[in-house]
């Protein structure tokens, strides 16, 4: 049936992105949007509404001087037209080897729960950059492009994860699936009941536990909208 093709397909993914390497999936150098040190604020918040990218990393001159990471979130929570400066919101950058296999560097992040690696080739030059929607990609990319075009409202990832529409009614979702997800009088969808958990619009990666139904996960969101969320069941009760 459809889970079962959608497993396979799961299956063959995670088994082609085993093998593959860094510098197989990474933005190259040449397409690498990169922030000058020195930028002003006011114009580095412009260029993530406008790119819609929400991590940039940092250089000083020239590329191959990175200084940090910058999360735009980190940027537009923490400034308040004071006189800090972009060197004040970066992260640590991480660095692998282009040639690193894409599993090691998925288990690297997820444990320091990292989004963006810097690739170094073996000169020590910057060869490119590998984020977490890249590898993500690898192992569900033809699954989320089908996901897209149709906009179903849930997709079986397999017997324990769903993505959903953050726009589908919490009363639908709860029907479908035998969730008891809680509904309120302030909102009617999945997507308002985590930025209400929240308390402000939740990044990409960020996550919840709700009790009885497991955890929440933002895969998708911009700065205004939450567009989809994973949900992985604390058991196997939740099926259509």
């Amino acid at each position: 049936g459809a889970l079962d093709r959608i497993e396979h397909r799961i299956l063959y993914g995670i088994m082609e992105f085993s093998k593959k390497e860094a510098s197989e999936i990474m933005t190259p150098r040449v397409d690498v949007k990169a922030i000058e040190i020195g930028t002003p604020i006011t114009r580095v918040v412009k260029l993530a509404l406008d790119t819609g990218l929400t991590r940039f990393p940092v250089c000083e001159k020239e590329i191959e001087n990175i200084k940090g990471v910058l999360y735009a979130m980190d940027l537009i929570r923490g400034y308040s037209g004071s006189e800090l400066k972009l060197s004040d919101f970066l992260r640590q950058s991480y660095y692998v080897p282009e040639n690193k296999l894409i599993t090691e560097i998925l288990a690297e992040m997820k444990k320091k729960k990292l989004h963006m690696a810097i690739v170094i080739d073996e000169y020590g030059g910057m060869a490119g950059i590998l984020t977490m929607d890249d590898i993500l990609s690898e192992i569900f990319g033809e699954l989320m492009d089908e996901f897209d075009r149709g906009e179903p409202d849930f997709l079986q990832l397999d017997k324990k994860r769903i993505l959903v529409n953050a726009r589908v009614s919490i009363d639908e979702l709860n029907n479908h699936f035998q969730l008891s997800v809680p509904g309120s009088d302030e909102y009617e969808t999945l997507g308002g009941m985590v930025f209400s958990s929240f308390g402000y619009m939740p990044r990409k990666g960020e996550s919840l536990a709700l009790d009885g139904v497991g955890k929440l996960e933002v895969f998708e969101a911009d700065f205004n909208r939450i567009k989809k969320i994973i949900i992985e069941l604390s058991s196997e009760e939740g099926q259509p």
